[in-house]
């Protein structure tokens, strides 16, 4: 007997994928569209120098924000596959709540800090050799307006993945194609009005346009998922933010006063010591208004701090 693989192209099941498979790439795949349409007008932008920088930032951007959105989504992925077969039960809506307000909690503090400290990033990050402040000062703008759209790029994949586990992918591809369209329109007139930094918002906002459509279309279809009680989460989340903003900004301002040399370690200190206070502030802010996601990152931190000294004191 010899095995001889086959593939039969008729098989209901491989139909199937192929129905589910083509809504999923098309969805997944919006932020790369997005920026490969906003890299492709900003070669005209600054003799192409503008190109360079949206692709560095860019890069900065998707890889911080991938290693903490797939994070959350890769953990509760096979729970919504599951729970999607039983979405009576409510289980389904409150995994899906639970996502979102973490990833609210979590994406917030990283876009606030994107946001208010995107100049010393890019000057630790890139500013050396042929990268000069005129670079930086590129850079730096379309990393500001990449940001504004985080916390919605977090909460498309979120509810993505819940559409695609209830087997209804063909919802968030239509969002995701009109996404892109507004991606278009919006870089087209934001680009003469803004230059490199309005094919950034356009982006973000494309982005942020489909993370509430997504919202409009996971409440009709699990009747108020999203509900005040989510919108109030925002609401302390977002003045802990705010507050953390603050601290980021009058911080950095006084450092880079005192650290005017542009040495590798003043660049290091001007992020790290309003990234430290800032982060403490946001922390203890959410904890005194009450987010339950603050609480549980404190309960989880002292059980690790608590087996760690157990082990030492052993």
């Amino acid at each position: 007997y010899r095995y001889r693989p086959y593939i039969n192209l008729g098989d209901e099941g491989l139909k199937k994928v192929a129905v589910l498979m083509t809504p999923i790439l098309i969805s997944t795949w919006v932020q790369p569209i997005n920026i490969s349409i906003s890299m492709r007008l900003a070669t005209s932008l600054d003799k192409g120098a503008a190109y360079a920088a949206l692709e560095n930032a860019n890069l900065f951007y998707v890889m911080v924000g991938s290693i903490f959105i797939y994070g959350i989504t890769n953990f509760i992925f096979p729970s919504l596959s599951r729970k999607g077969l039983q979405i009576d039960t409510g289980e389904f809506s409150d995994l899906i709540r639970n996502a979102v307000k973490t990833a609210i909690f979590v994406l917030l503090p990283i876009m606030t800090g994107m946001i208010t400290l995107s100049t010393p990033i890019v000057k630790l990050l890139f500013e050396r050799g042929a990268f000069d402040s005129h670079s930086t000062t590129l850079t730096s703008s379309a990393l500001l307006f990449l940001a504004v759209g985080l916390l919605g790029f977090g909460i498309q994949d979120i509810l993505n993945k819940a559409f695609f586990a209830l087997k209804e992918t063909s919802v968030p591809m239509k969002i995701s194609i009109a996404g892109i369209v507004l991606n278009i329109i919006l870089s087209l007139v934001l680009k003469n009005l803004m230059g490199l930094g309005g094919l950034a918002l356009a982006s973000s906002l494309s982005v942020v346009f489909i993370a509430v459509g997504l919202i409009l279309s996971v409440n009709r279809r699990l009747n108020g998922v999203i509900n005040l009680n989510m919108l109030i989460h925002l609401l302390k989340t977002g003045c802990s933010a705010v507050l953390m903003g603050l601290v980021f900004v009058f911080s950095a301002g006084m450092l880079q006063k005192a650290f005017p040399d542009n040495t590798l370690w003043d660049k290091l200190i001007i992020i790290a010591v309003p990234g430290f206070a800032g982060v403490t502030v946001y922390f203890l802010s959410a904890l005194a208004v009450g987010v339950e996601e603050a609480k549980i990152a404190l309960n989880i931190t002292s059980s690790v701090l608590g087996r760690i000294k157990g082990k030492v004191t052993r």
